[in-house]
């Protein structure tokens, strides 16, 4: 039942607490729906406040969805979804005959509807614009798993996008081969990929 808008209050909160600490070098890191997140944070503060922005394995939930749907089950989940919204009822649970995930009809078309705020790396739609990331001029480092079992194409094909598509002002990207989307066993990578972007900038 989670909103996802609501993250920008959050990740506000959390900016804000580390600044009153006294932290004057502040990065965000986000993994999965992380990644949505920050980015999603950066676009609506405009990156105030921190010197650049983590990705790791950042994925379209909507692309895997659309992968997986082998019998026409999210576009009917979809009207369900849009149903209960315009009743009144976005907090209901969608009827697991309809969609078996535990998921409430807003968190449904945030995830998995085409036009949602939370589906903005594109690269499933190729005629969309990706406003929201395009908007984002916080240095990112984004690191992809090769592996990634949420794929819905080859690693590099995202990465492809994700370098034509971003106008941050410093963009760097990396894949670590062979690891799924939790980067397990390659932990040690990932912390030194990030170690050096973090150097790079403060």
């Amino acid at each position: 039942m989670e909103v996802f808008t609501d993250c920008v209050d959050d990740i506000q909160g959390a900016v804000n607490f580390a600044r009153r600490q006294g932290a004057k070098n502040i990065f965000l890191v986000g993994h999965s729906t992380g990644c949505q997140k920050s980015v999603y944070w950066a676009h609506k503060k405009k990156g105030r406040g921190v010197r650049g922005i983590i990705l790791l394995a950042p994925l379209s939930d909507y692309s895997v969805a659309l992968r997986d749907d082998k019998a026409g089950k999210l576009a009917r989940a979809r009207r369900v979804a849009r149903a209960l919204v315009r009743r009144g009822k976005k907090h209901e649970l969608l009827p697991q005959s309809i969609w078996p995930h535990i998921d409430d009809a807003q968190r449904f078309l945030s995830l998995y509807a085409p036009e949602s705020v939370e589906e903005m790396f594109t690269y499933a739609q190729p005629k969309k614009t990706p406003r929201i990331f395009r908007s984002v001029r916080v240095p990112m480092l984004a690191i992809f798993a090769g592996a990634d079992e949420f794929g819905d194409r080859p690693a590099k094909e995202i990465v492809q996008w994700f370098e034509r598509n971003n106008r941050s002002r410093a963009f760097k990207n990396g894949v670590i081969p062979n690891v799924q989307h939790g980067f397990r066993g390659a932990e040690l990578r990932v912390v030194q990929e990030v170690r050096k972007f973090i150097k790079g900038r403060v």
